[in-house]
């Protein structure tokens, strides 16, 4: 399937406050429908315990390839702390008149 021109690419689960996504991992797989997609099995002759991979780039001034890391790193990291808020324990009262007043 092509992609349209000018159409840009937008994240379906954009980050909230201290860099949380706004959608669970159990969440995202539900709405990116993964459960209907065929899962495949890895040959165990293919899996091999190599740190980085070589893979080409395209493009003359890229330098044609990259040594990228071959396990991904963590999924979800501790976010940043964000300031709690002091609980109040005022108590908003209706404003009481001095009984000395008189209107007018």
């Amino acid at each position: 399937r092509q992609r349209k021109e000018g159409m840009a690419h937008a994240s379906r689960n954009h980050l909230l406050a201290g860099g949380v996504p706004r959608y669970s991992r159990s969440a995202m797989y539900r709405r990116k429908a993964l459960y209907k997609r065929k899962k495949v099995k890895v040959d165990p002759k293919q899996k091999k315990s190599v740190h980085f991979k070589v893979k080409p780039v395209k493009g003359d001034k890229n330098g044609e390839k990259r040594v990228v890391p071959a396990k991904k790193t963590r999924r979800s990291y501790p976010t940043e702390d964000n300031p709690r808020r002091i609980h109040s324990r005022k108590v908003v009262r209706p404003q009481k008149l001095r009984a000395s007043l008189a209107p007018g």
